[in-house]
């Protein structure tokens, strides 16, 4: 159902990724976000794709569980460019009602790579509900197009934190907008 150039590279690599660390699965897709808008689900990955690889044009939540998917529409829905969210399964519960939203108003620059390792790993690893939920199901029932899901091993990298504040995340993130 992938609509768009981005999405279908993204969903390309993404193929045979299942059963990697977040970490690994973040390093492999790199070379896809050069460039292009990113949000990023808060916590570790946040801090494992800042150690990974930094550009302005990546929003890193610092907090906000289970909105990263509603900045991106947001975002997706007054740019023409791409707006790639890395999702996580416990963020992405947090608030399945942005996926329905999404759905209705089907942006095609929007693209969701949710990185599904069953686990709240920020805070120590306790299991999600995406054991018992199908996520990809969950995001086509509600008519996301661009949605890409990579099951991943739960556990984190040791990197430290992004030693940007927040208002320095979010100004240099505007200013790239432009």
């Amino acid at each position: 159902m992938l609509s768009n150039e981005t999405a279908l590279r993204l969903s390309a690599v993404a193929e045979d990724m299942d059963g990697l660390t977040r970490y690994d699965v973040l390093k492999r897709l790199v070379p896809q976000l050069r460039g292009h808008i990113v949000i990023c689900t808060l916590g570790f990955p946040s801090r494992e794709l800042y150690a990974l690889f930094d550009q302005p044009t990546t929003f890193y939540m610092l907090g906000s569980m289970g909105l990263a998917s509603s900045i991106g529409l947001g975002v997706a829905l007054f740019t023409t460019r791409d707006v790639i969210v890395l999702e996580g399964d416990g963020s992405l519960l947090m608030n399945p009602n942005a996926l329905f939203t999404i759905g209705q108003e089907a942006p095609d620059n929007l693209i969701i790579v949710c990185i599904d390792n069953h686990a709240y790993g920020s805070t120590g690893n306790q299991p999600t509900l995406a054991r018992t939920i199908h996520l990809p199901q969950l995001a086509e029932l509600c008519g996301v197009k661009n949605f890409i899901h990579i099951l991943a091993k739960p556990g984190n990298a040791n990197v430290g934190v992004i030693p940007l504040s927040p208002h320095r995340i979010k100004q240099r993130f505007m200013a790239s907008l432009h």
